[in-house]
């Protein structure tokens, strides 16, 4: 899923960005989420953010402002492209969950937002584990911190300290790459294939490769090409 935003208030300091750069390239360090990979460009109207469905104008950021306590608004208004991560993280955020829920048969109906994002984020942490080699590095680069227990007697917490965390930046890291285009190139066991004529392996076996093309999907379409 591509995100695209236009900056409109840069400081006149900044070097002016490349109309298809992402927000790292032409400001290196200056979104730390799920904007770092978001696209440059001119968007229509007051839009400041477009990502498949979700659109996010200059008077929605505003309005966020205008709902924060009076002392906070100014410091809001000089930082409101943090602001508006913030904003877009939340929105691409329970859109993916919802396509998630969607494509693998959760009730969108019955379930509140709140547990659709909750069912989707755990979904993206359910896979990380940490190894018994992982606990005693840990411990062993780390004793200081134990005051003297031995790893036998801080085993248990200590594993579920660092799965806890593990988690934590697995679900920080997917969240940073949600604006990020990702091309993802099929292969001839896929059955969730996308654009053939990319992948290697595609000549000589164009009719298999098109078989197998069952929900490729533009990133501004709203259904499923082969719908």
């Amino acid at each position: 899923m591509a995100a695209f935003v236009a900056l409109t208030a840069m400081p006149a300091e900044s070097v002016a960005p490349e109309a298809s750069g992402t927000v790292e390239s032409a400001y290196p360090g200056l979104a730390s989420g799920v904007l770092t990979y978001a696209r440059l460009g001119d968007l229509p109207g007051s839009t400041v953010l477009r990502s498949g469905r979700v659109e996010i104008t200059a008077d929605e950021v505003n309005s966020e402002i205008l709902r924060a306590p009076e002392a906070l608004r100014d410091e809001l208004r000089k930082n409101g492209f943090f602001l508006l991560e913030q904003m877009a993280t939340s929105n691409l955020l329970m859109q993916v969950a919802k396509e998630h829920a969607d494509r693998t048969g959760g009730n969108l109906s019955q379930n509140s937002e709140k547990e659709i994002m909750r069912s989707y984020l755990r979904r993206i942490a359910e896979n990380v584990q940490v190894t018994e080699a992982d606990v005693r590095e840990f411990y062993q680069q780390n004793k200081d911190m134990f005051g003297g227990a031995k790893l036998d007697q801080v085993r248990k917490q200590l594993h579920q300290y660092m799965l806890h965390q593990k988690r934590e930046q697995t679900v920080s890291e997917h969240i940073r790459t949600l604006g990020q285009v990702a091309t993802r190139q099929p292969k001839m066991a896929c059955l969730d294939c996308h654009t053939p004529e990319k992948s290697t392996g595609f000549a000589g076996h164009e009719e298999e490769y098109m078989q197998k093309i069952v929900h490729w999907r533009e990133p501004a379409a709203d259904r499923d090409v082969k719908e």
